[in-house]
């Protein structure tokens, strides 16, 4: 017949018992979830600037408004001071039906009366009519020397046509400048062709300075 257990082994297995029940009864902690870092911001590319524009020469016009007289005109002192030749002095004659045959890229020297200064804003050509050796694009500069030292003031335009309203003549404005000389340059003709070129007249309105 097997014998109880003695009472010492009884409270032995009791403790051990006890000691374990709680540490059974307790459920594993839940890993803590650690938040990812912030992603970083994609780069950004900086807008491209925008490409240059290049300025678009003054277009004729025939409304432009006249200020002053006619500087370059024969009757009001105006004069040929320099050129390939002596038939660029047609331009300033006054005679509409009159005109010189140059090269492009050519230019002439104009002063005013007695060679004084003379303040002005308004430059004119004559188009009496269409064609491919007609005058298209051309300089201006002006200097207080004759000889040197000219400055640009602008590049202009016409227009291959007549302007019914003003008889031909076709206007630019810029804003005024004070000098004694002006080189009037011939750039190019409307055809593009590097050969001669025709000019008529050439006005320029402005006020002498006493």
């Amino acid at each position: 017949m097997k014998q109880p257990a003695s009472l010492p082994s009884r409270l032995a297995f009791c403790l051990v018992l006890t000691t374990c029940l709680p540490a059974c009864g307790q459920e594993k902690p839940a890993p803590t979830a650690t938040a990812s870092p912030p992603a970083a911001p994609a780069p950004t590319t900086p807008p491209a600037a925008p490409a240059p524009v290049a300025p678009t020469p003054p277009v004729a016009s025939s409304t432009a408004a006249q200020t002053g007289i006619n500087l370059l005109a024969d009757a009001n002192g105006g004069q040929l001071i320099a050129a390939p030749f002596a038939a660029w002095s047609s331009t300033i004659d006054g005679k509409e039906d009159s005109y010189v045959g140059v090269n492009a890229n050519t230019e002439a020297v104009f002063a005013f009366k007695d060679e004084k200064s003379a303040t002005f804003d308004t430059v004119a050509v004559l188009i009496p009519s269409a064609s491919n050796e007609n005058l298209k694009d051309f300089e201006l500069l002006v200097s207080d020397k004759p000889d040197g030292d000219f400055r640009s003031i602008g590049k202009f335009q016409t227009r291959n046509l007549r302007l019914m309203k003003s008889g031909g003549w076709q206007e630019f404005k810029f804003p005024a400048v004070t000098a004694k000389y002006v080189t009037f340059r011939a750039l190019s003709r409307v055809d593009g062709y590097g050969g001669g070129l025709i000019i008529y007249e050439i006005r320029l309105f402005g006020q002498l300075k006493k």
